[in-house]
């Protein structure tokens, strides 16, 4: 019985096993007591002691569900927990990628017009934020030149969205038995995403994974790329956890929590970047991948540009999610 924050310390010092199987059986239980009272003292105890982090990281997915034998999505399965990224080509027919172009042109239509100040502005915060009948507009400065909306509110996402994407059951398929979910997992959102190339060239990338929690995305090309269109850039297997990657992404959930920042990029010499791939894909194909993979988005060159769409599983309901999410929204006590 944990009555005060002395035992619950004692408990994740001396027996780290126990402490984490308490974590997972109070969650199991549907017992939140335990979190309730002592919240911002289990995220510390995480986010200062690796080894309790990944005592924690690991049997939270040891307590998963296993994965359904003879699935009909198994061999993208497999690529998925082999790679960490499967790419399936002519995806859409021509007549629907046509019907998901018209929407998207559409919606780029409502996108409000930069002036000096709001480019000012971005160049500052790196992007500005318009929230407009339902629908988040994001632009940054013409160096980075990426433009998005955010389909965050469901019904407020153009039909031909809902229909072959927010809606494909498929998609939700692949991540329920990606992270081996007894349940569907319900999509956050869909993003449309149009790139430009940038006012200064720019031949550099930006190793990442997107934060520390279980995340999924699922993306749609609309139009043929070339090599200056700004290729999706990826590594595969990196999103399995190496033994090198644990001190620097403990240190990221140190000072992050799961949201996603700064600190989740680092520099190519962490990553086996020469092992790096370019989807440089065509309309109709699409990309599925684990957030955790390492990847970046190249920069459009010349006068290229990219148009995709991207669909979001932020909260995968997995275990380790649901633990994370019951103390992650307390102050990150890794900071100075």
């Amino acid at each position: 019985m944990i009555n005060n924050f002395e035992d619950l310390s004692n408990l994740a010092n001396n027996s780290p096993q126990e402490f984490v199987q308490l974590l997972i059986s109070q969650y199991m239980s549907e017992n939140n007591s335990l979190f309730e009272l002592f919240g911002p003292e289990i995220k510390s105890l995480l986010q200062s002691n690796q080894e309790l982090f990944w005592q924690f990281w690991n049997e939270s997915e040891r307590a998963q569900l296993l994965n359904c034998p003879d699935d009909k999505h198994q061999s993208l399965l497999n690529t998925l927990e082999q790679d960490g990224i499967c790419i399936i080509n002519d995806f859409f027919d021509k007549k629907t990628i046509q019907l998901l172009q018209s929407e998207w042109d559409n919606s780029f239509k409502k996108m409000p017009k930069q002036d000096e100040k709001t480019v000012q502005k971005a160049l500052r915060s790196r992007f500005t934020f318009d929230f407009i009948d339902g629908v988040r507009y994001v632009q940054s400065s013409p160096f980075d030149n990426k433009q998005r909306i955010l389909f965050q509110e469901h019904e407020k996402t153009p039909s031909a969205f809902s229909k072959f994407i927010l809606n494909n059951t498929m998609f939700s398929e692949v991540a329920q038995r990606h992270f081996k979910l007894n349940i569907l997992p319900t999509p956050s959102f869909v993003m449309a995403e149009y790139l430009l190339n940038t006012r200064v060239p720019r031949q550099d990338l930006f190793w990442h994974i997107d934060n520390l929690s279980d995340q999924f995305k699922v993306m749609v090309i609309l139009e043929d790329m070339s090599d200056i269109d700004g290729p999706f850039t990826f590594i595969k297997g990196t999103h399995k956890i190496k033994c090198e990657y644990k001190e620097r992404y403990h240190k990221m959930y140190a000072m992050n929590g799961l949201s996603t920042q700064a600190h989740n990029h680092f520099e190519p010499s962490f990553t086996s970047y020469k092992n790096a791939e370019k989807a440089v894909l065509k309309a109709g194909d699409i990309v599925l991948f684990d957030c955790k993979i390492h990847h970046s988005a190249s920069f459009v060159k010349k006068m290229g540009s990219r148009k995709n769409l991207v669909l979001y599983f932020n909260e995968i309901p997995t275990i380790r999610n649901n633990i994370f999410q019951k103390f992650d929204h307390f102050l990150n006590f890794g900071l100075n």
